[in-house]
């Protein structure tokens, strides 16, 4: 099995900031992504790879290796169930998430995902992404997940709720 979870601990550098337009908000004008309090990112184009995954302990993995924190490269030839669990913020049920195989798209959220209705602030406009599938990959495949709409944000969980797994169901021979 090889999992990547979504850092929160790499949105702590982009707290509030008072002498910023928006307190909350950092962008960064190289990736025109916006990283907020709350573990909110914001990804203002199409297409964008998705870049938040803690890389600590994963190089171990003799399955996958990840690429520069946003890409997925498969060790082992087989048979993989793929699973990504992650929270868009999205009122419209318009936003989604692709898995993207070698820059193909794979899988994607389906549509309207699952709605949260905790008691907090602005829950009813959360709902999970949650990817699940079966994918025959070859080595030196890349995965990654992007966005597939402009200004799609998402909110890492903390507790490894937002996570990205693969595991080896059957190694080709």
């Amino acid at each position: 099995m090889f999992e990547a979870v979504f850092d929160t601990a790499a949105m702590s550098a982009h707290q509030k900031n008072p002498g910023r337009k928006d307190p909350n908000c950092f962008t960064n004008a190289s990736t025109n992504i916006t990283l907020c309090a709350g573990n909110k990112v914001i990804y203002h184009l199409e297409g964008t790879r998705l870049g938040v995954y803690s890389d600590k302990g994963r190089d171990n993995s003799n399955i996958a290796t990840m690429k520069d924190r946003v890409t997925f490269v498969i060790k082992t030839a087989g048979i993989y169930l793929v699973n990504l669990n992650i929270s868009i913020i999205d009122v419209t049920l318009k936003n989604y998430l692709g898995l993207f195989v070698n820059d193909r798209l794979a899988m994607a959220c389906p549509e309207g995902g699952i709605k949260c209705s905790t008691n907090y602030d602005a829950s009813f406009d959360f709902r999970i992404c949650n990817i699940n599938g079966v994918l025959k990959l070859n080595v030196n495949d890349s995965l990654d997940v992007r966005t597939m709409q402009s200004n799609t944000t998402i909110r890492i969980a903390a507790l490894s709720n937002s996570f990205f797994t693969i595991v080896l169901l059957q190694k080709q021979l």
